[in-house]
């Protein structure tokens, strides 16, 4: 969880606490998913019931969970 954590505060250099859709797209081409950015956002959208629109690091971890089910990495 250490290396997620690591992804998840170099996308929230300011130490917010949550990252925007825009944020994670890049986290996820850089860990190397190759999945498309509309399926991220899918899966973003069924995770997020408040729509707030931001992601904790909870949600972050599943939606990184279910994107590596989908489209594994490099």
């Amino acid at each position: 969880m250490g290396a997620l954590r690591e992804r998840f505060d170099d996308a929230d250099p300011t130490g917010r606490g949550f990252l925007r859709c825009g944020d994670l797209w890049g986290v996820v081409s850089a860990a190397g998913l190759e999945v498309s950015e509309d399926l991220v956002n899918q899966v973003v959208a069924s995770l997020e019931a408040d729509e707030d629109a931001v992601l904790t690091f909870n949600d972050f971890v599943d939606v990184v969970a279910i994107l590596m089910d989908v489209g594994g990495g490099r």
